[in-house]
């Protein structure tokens, strides 16, 4: 397996910068977004850190290279915030991060970092978040935007919206060492029972074990880090023996990583030492917090990423190409004449989208043979928007045209358009539109808008009087339109 250095180098040290010039002190716990940033916790510098796409390593809270290494815990903005002993992070679906630091959860979200406080019921008998010995330990994120913790013996729910904890499971016995949320909100967690390894799953309430003991390894596992690729498989981190582990849906357990002779010529050996927090990228590549190597390693194992971090489907280009193709008339093969203009068409959108048109270009009549429709009584620009809508389905009309399309999308049996045409006209009207659009209307005998531009003129005469009273004036050549506004206002 290929395996290469993101940031950092054998060379412990706080340094933001470019790929193998960042240093880092002891990485531990790590997680990606779905745009690709991976965020570190540099536990030994006690701060947090985000290594972008490009590989820029930046430091988001705690202690920046002008800083001394100062363990304290400190809330309010990034700039000034300080961290006592971070260990591991996840991230919600907002890009808020939550850090586990010495016994407590600290949330950076909008420049602030803020303690948490959880309310633990006391049937628990969990140890609060302000303990000081050392839980929780782990976090996890799960698709509602709660947090799983991993505390001493037990696996809490902090729910999102009131921060109340609930005991998913409890295994008295053992030392719960890190905690994973998969695609369908199972937790998976590894413990540790007098040096046996335990990985368990909790779906629907239940508790199960997915592996009890060493497996085919041979030897005792103690895990750093666990994750859940996008089929199912539990992937760890083996501090003890630099190892990358994984575990089948089936519980069968194989060995991912246990040092490489193919890496890039830069950064430090392709071995891992003591590595830790692990997650995978939307690519399928396990990203390592190669702790005592100070630095963060890319494994491209191909494997299938969490649904969260597939890439969303491209955008459709559908409606940009047709429109493409009618205003650059790639390939045309009709052209409709109106006046003086020739406008390039295609046959098959205009006998696909109207049955006029189909009915003309199938038949033997004389537009079909030469290829050529005359579009008689119509402007340039209303033809042109009724072909935009033909190609594109789209209604982008304007207001001084708007009659006219509406009238040639009746003519030419386009129902959709001349429907929302209509529609247009009642929620676009305006006292300086009313009576033009009224006139228009019973020009073209569009008797629908024409009786609700009718209705628009009577019910708001005098706003139209005096803020469009040169309009009014155009009833004067209508006197049959003029004296049924006169009758109604009477």
């Amino acid at each position: 397996m290929l395996v290469t250095t993101l940031a950092g180098s054998a060379e412990g040290d706080h340094i933001d910068g470019e790929g193998l010039n960042a240093r880092f002190f002891n990485p531990r716990g790590l997680e990606v977004d779905n745009s690709g940033n991976v965020y570190v916790v540099d536990c030994s510098n006690c701060s947090i850190r985000r290594i972008s796409p490009e590989g820029h390593v930046s430091t988001v809270a705690g202690m920046t290279a002008e800083r001394s290494r100062i363990q304290s815990r400190i809330d309010g903005p990034v700039e000034g915030a300080r961290f006592r002993n971070p260990d591991d992070l996840t991230l919600d679906a907002d890009g808020n991060i939550y850090v586990t630091d010495a016994g407590v959860i600290r949330k950076i979200s909008s420049g602030q970092v803020h303690t948490l406080k959880f309310d633990i019921p006391v049937e628990y008998n969990v140890p609060s978040s302000g303990d000081e010995d050392g839980t929780p330990t782990s976090l996890a994120m799960d698709s509602r935007g709660n947090l799983v913790l991993a505390t001493g013996h037990r696996i809490l729910r902090v729910n999102s919206e009131d921060l109340v904890c609930t005991v998913l499971a409890s295994i008295p016995t053992a030392e719960i060492t890190a905690v994973a949320v998969d695609d369908h909100d199972n937790v998976i967690f590894t413990e540790e029972t007098e040096g046996c390894l335990g990985i368990w799953k909790v779906a629907g309430g239940s508790l199960s074990p997915v592996l009890i003991g060493p497996g085919s390894t041979g030897s005792m596992i103690s895990t750093g880090g666990v994750a859940v690729d996008g089929d199912g498989n539990v992937i760890l981190a083996d501090i003890h023996r630099g190892t990358i582990l994984m575990v089948s849906l089936q519980g069968q357990l194989s060995v991912l990583f246990e040092g490489s002779t193919s890496q890039e010529s830069e950064g430090p050996p392709a071995d891992l030492l003591s590595p830790h927090g692990l997650a995978l990228d939307g690519e399928g590549n396990i990203i390592v917090a190669d702790c005592e190597h100070h630095c963060i390693r890319k494994m491209h194992a191909q494997l299938t990423p969490p649904r969260r971090l597939e890439k969303p489907p491209l955008a459709s280009t559908f409606v940009a190409d047709l429109r493409g193709a009618y205003e650059s008339g790639l390939m045309a093969d009709v052209v409709l004449v109106v006046g003086e203009d020739h406008i390039p068409a295609h046959r098959v959108i205009l006998a696909s989208r109207s049955e006029y048109f189909s009915t003309v270009l199938k038949s033997g009549f004389e537009e079909a043979a030469a290829r050529r429709i005359e579009i008689q009584d119509a402007t340039t620009m209303a033809v042109r928007a009724l072909l935009a809508y033909l190609y594109t389905d789209q209604v982008l009309v304007q207001d001084d045209i708007l009659i006219d399309v509406m009238e040639l999308a009746h003519r030419y049996g386009v129902e959709r358009l001349h429907r929302e045409c209509v529609r247009q006209c009642r929620r676009r009207v305006t006292p300086k539109t009313a009576v033009p659009w009224f006139i228009q209307c019973h020009a073209h005998q569009q008797h629908e808008a024409r009786d609700c531009m009718f209705r628009y003129v009577t019910r708001n005469f005098k706003i139209i009087r005096a803020e469009a009273r040169d309009t009014i004036e155009m009833l004067s050549v209508h006197p049959e339109l003029m004296v049924s506004v006169v009758l109604q206002l009477e």
